[in-house]
């Protein structure tokens, strides 16, 4: 039996901290559990719930761009009951998160780094200008993210061959997971193979003994992404894997580069602040600075590798959303966990993670003390409208993507492309949604949210014409312009 007193001490120590931390992670979450979804969380819900075989995409006849294991994590939350049990799901990958983190942040630097990067891990996870109030790839991903470090530092303390093996069979396992929830988190598997490397040069072990660990991080890492292709293969959709993964993002580069200059330097300036205000950018200059003062050991070099493809991650994205930053939380909480056991003044790293935690807190309390009236939304009074006006069967459009009306309202879609990024690529000239609009049984109800011109893409006002001849306006809400089909009765206008 476990002596009480041991038990006390630990819940003093690292472990009670991380719990701790978790549990301030979770808490801190928790007053925007009901919060209506947000695009991306409504939108792959409605895919994941309409997901099937056949169809001219991977999951069906809708379209979206992320790998398989992601829609299937919504998928389970859509079986369990939607965006609170997505919310509930979310608060359990955050806690493994934080616990995930502060094992590896052991492995780097003792209990000091355990300390640190759990508490780093929560604050950050917990902060809403990072885009914390919604359940996005990157929540699920960075738990496999973190799980992958843990796995492979674990695997490089080991010594005998049969003991590190099972571990970075796990490790390449993660990592590739984390690659199918989103394909920009390649940082684990980059993370894996530059410590195994760098281990074996440090220890000078042979190179037999290296290609073994390094084979066993490749077959891990086959696994799933084998289980994937099989499964694409068996739907008759192997190149539809590839196109929804990365064929789809190599596609985007012209319409992004193309996009809205001004609109996407605001978002880039907000990424900014956001990394600023919330203590990201302020932790990892103090850590990155401390840890480039001595000469890094192969744990330091893989998580510089690490953060730079975090770094390259969020810059590709195109779009600077907020959430992106979240993706730069691992590399964040694991170098901070580092530094602070090797810099000569741990004070100034323990300020800066105390700041970081207090700005989290205090946030969230601001965030929750004025709450935006579920009608006061533009998705919740668009969804009170078109509750009173739909029926069973009844379609919709939304020009140009608010993918989460349609899990709001449970109106089935009529158009493939819920997000305007796919539509802009993949129906550039609006073909496939004025052949939609001029459907003898076309969408009951569309919903247009910018000008049908946006982006250049309907420069002779063709769905302005599909609108006038099948469609007749009936309301303006929260500034949009609803149409419904002429013959459909529905609330009008004042």
């Amino acid at each position: 039996m476990v002596p009480l007193a041991r038990v006390a001490r630990s819940v003093r120590g690292p472990v009670g901290t991380a719990l701790l931390a978790g549990s301030l992670a979770v808490t801190l979450r928790l007053p925007f559990l009901h919060d209506l979804p947000y695009p991306d969380e409504g939108g792959l819900l409605v895919v994941a719930g309409r997901w099937h075989a056949g169809g001219p995409f991977l999951y069906g006849r809708l379209f979206v761009d992320r790998p398989p294991l992601l829609l299937l994590f919504f998928r389970l939350a859509g079986a369990l009951g939607g965006i609170v049990p997505l919310r509930l799901l979310g608060l359990v990958l955050v806690l493994g998160a934080v616990l995930a983190a502060a094992r590896a942040g052991h492995l780097l630097g003792a209990a000091r780094g355990s300390v640190a990067a759990s508490l780093t891990c929560a604050a950050l996870l917990a902060d809403p200008r990072l885009g914390t109030r919604e359940v996005d790839a990157e929540t699920v991903g960075i738990p496999l993210v973190l799980l992958t470090a843990l796995l492979t530092l674990e695997a490089v303390r080991r010594d005998p061959d049969r003991a590190r093996a099972p571990l970075l069979l796990a490790a390449g396992a993660a990592g590739a997971g984390a690659l199918l929830v989103k394909q920009n988190l390649a940082d684990a598997l980059v993370f894996a193979a530059v410590s195994v490397v760098g281990s074996a040069i440090a220890s000078r072990r042979g190179g037999r003994r290296t290609a073994r660990d390094v084979g066993a991080l490749l077959v891990g890492a086959a696994i799933p992404v084998g289980a994937s292709v099989a499964w694409s293969t068996a739907s008759s959709r192997p190149a539809g894997l590839w196109f929804a993964v990365y064929g789809f993002r190599i596609a985007a580069i012209g319409p992004l580069l193309a996009g809205s200059s001004a609109a996407q330097e605001a978002r880039l300036d907000g990424l900014g602040r956001a990394a600023l205000v919330s203590g990201m950018a302020v932790l990892l200059v103090l850590a990155v600075g401390t840890l480039l003062r001595r000469r890094p050991d192969a744990s330091v070099l893989a998580l510089l590798a690490m953060l730079l493809v975090e770094v390259v991650g969020v810059a590709g994205g195109g779009y600077y959303w907020s959430h992106y930053l979240i993706g730069i939380v691992p590399a964040t909480s694991l170098l901070v966990g580092r530094a602070v056991a090797v810099c000569s003044r741990p004070w100034l790293l323990g300020l800066a993670i105390a700041a970081t935690l207090t700005s989290s807190v205090t946030e969230v309390a601001l965030v929750a003390a004025h709450p935006t009236p579920v009608d006061g939304t533009e998705v919740g009074a668009l969804t009170a409208w078109l509750d009173r006006a739909q029926r069973p069967g009844d379609t919709a459009v939304v020009l140009y993507g608010e993918a989460s009306v349609f899990e709001t309202t449970g109106l089935r879609p009529a158009y493939p492309y819920l997000w305007t990024l796919p539509q802009r690529v993949l129906d550039p000239h609006l073909t496939r949604l004025v052949r939609t609009l001029d459907r003898p049984r076309g969408p009951t109800f569309v919903v247009v949210r910018s000008t049908p011109d946006s982006w250049d893409l309907d420069p002779h006002d063709r769905v302005g014409r599909a609108l006038a001849r099948h469609y007749r306006r009936a309301a303006r809400v929260a500034g949009d312009s609803i149409y419904v089909a002429r013959g459909t009765v529905g609330p009008s206008s004042p």
